[in-house]
């Protein structure tokens, strides 16, 4: 139906390096020190709880993106339990009819029909509001890449390195034969 558990599962797996913080870090190779680790990630069954893992710097920057994903579960919550989120719940609007208009059986028929078709535009809106949320993540996250943020901000990138590298002495790492980093500067 959704592949938004799987988007969840994605953003916890790209946020995991965060996540290795004094709160998380483990401590040797113990088995139980990961499965708890691993348990703590999928036992985060909502936006806020997967907000709780990250580190609290980086909570502002992560929010917004979390959030996306949850209102589109709720709203899709919502769909399959055929009601509305409360933005969109409306009542049919209200036309004056007059008292012997009302007591007959074409005044049922057309009431039901303002009934039906009021209630089929809020199901088709709520179905294009959730295409529209499912858009506009996917074009945040392909304008969002890394690739396309260097490409869009590559001089002030290149800018910005060539200050830091004058005022502070960065580590020069290389990888040894085995991969692993090394401190050479």
């Amino acid at each position: 139906m959704s592949n938004i558990p799987t988007l969840m599962t994605a953003s916890i797996h790209t946020f995991s390096p965060l996540l290795a913080t004094d709160g998380f870090r483990q401590t040797g190779t113990s088995n139980d020190s990961r499965m708890a680790h691993q348990h703590r990630l999928q036992s985060a069954t909502s936006s806020k709880a997967v907000l709780a893992l990250v580190p609290a710097n980086y909570h502002e920057l992560l929010r917004d993106s979390l959030m996306r994903y949850a209102t589109i579960s709720k709203w899709q919550a919502h769909k399959a339990a055929g009601s509305l989120p409360s933005h969109l719940k409306s009542k049919v609007p209200d036309v004056h009819l007059t008292k012997g208009y009302l007591e007959t059986a074409d005044s049922a028929s057309t009431q039901s029909s303002f009934i039906k078709k009021h209630q089929q535009f809020c199901k088709d809106l709520l179905n294009d509001l959730i295409k529209a949320k499912k858009d506009k993540i996917m074009f945040l996250e392909r304008v969002l890449t890394p690739q396309a943020i260097f490409e869009r901000d590559a001089d002030t990138i290149k800018k910005f390195t060539e200050i830091l590298v004058t005022k502070t002495k960065l580590p020069i790492l290389k990888a040894d034969d085995k991969g692993n980093l090394e401190l050479n500067g």
